[in-house]
């Protein structure tokens, strides 16, 4: 049971972070932020596509389909933020773009290793979306945070 909830709230936190997407110039941070809610606000409406239908009674084999859908997602989103560029001085966004960036290699290495499931890896991803988080808040990110609040 103890798994079966850590996975949940995996599931629920995973769904709650989402990205942004593309550009070649760099943005002020209004139009940065602007854009990456926008991009947000469409990645979070997928996550809820993919873990929505997740109850405490679902099986591990939906469980781990859903998260191996999820992390495919978080690596298109961080593709889609990597092509913002965000202001060359504005260091928190820069912090929150590189860590979606590590936490989507982190998730893609652990769903490669078919430790999606895993307490340990869940924990991991538990504690680099808050961190996310709570750069995207610091950053001024409502829709790449609001999720979490």
């Amino acid at each position: 049971m103890r798994r079966a909830t850590l996975v949940l709230a995996l599931a629920l936190a995973l769904a709650a972070l989402a990205g942004c997407g593309g550009s070649t110039e760099p943005l002020t941070h209004d139009e940065y932020v602007a854009k990456a809610d926008e991009i947000c606000a469409e990645y979070n409406a997928k996550f809820e596509d993919v873990l929505g239908g997740l109850t405490e009674q679902s099986s591990d084999a939906a469980r781990n389909d859903a998260l191996e859908k999820y992390v495919s997602h978080y690596g298109d989103m961080a593709d889609d933020v990597s092509e913002l560029e965000p202001p060359e001085s504005d260091r928190v966004l820069a912090q929150f773009v590189d860590r979606l960036k590590r936490n989507a290699r982190g998730f893609e290495e652990a769903a490669d290793k078919g430790e999606l499931m895993s307490d340990t890896s869940g924990n991991r991803a538990y504690n680099s979306l808050k961190e996310a988080r709570t750069l995207a808040e610091q950053a001024g990110l409502g829709a790449c945070s609001e999720a979490n609040s």
